[in-house]
């Protein structure tokens, strides 16, 4: 978590994540907070359109940008 106001920030943020939801619009995922009022959202998210043990996922992203979509769906058959 970083904590300190700052004007600008450079890096590169990585995520590794094993998920395999058991229920639709069940999701796991990390957040990037610039302020209590701003983030965006990266997850994956059960579908519901998948077999076995597995419903389906998709990539989810939420931007902090208020001109899109609330949620832009990467849909991912396997991943």
């Amino acid at each position: 978590m970083h904590l300190r106001k700052q004007q600008s920030h450079e890096g590169v943020w990585k995520c590794s994540l094993e998920f395999v939801p058991q229920r639709i619009n069940e999701e796991a995922g990390t957040t990037i907070w610039w302020s209590k009022h701003c983030h965006a959202t990266l997850g994956v998210r059960g579908t519901g359109e998948g077999e076995g043990d597995c419903t389906g996922r998709a990539i989810v992203f939420k931007s902090p940008d208020p001109s899109l979509p609330e949620d832009v769906k990467f849909v991912v058959s396997k991943l």
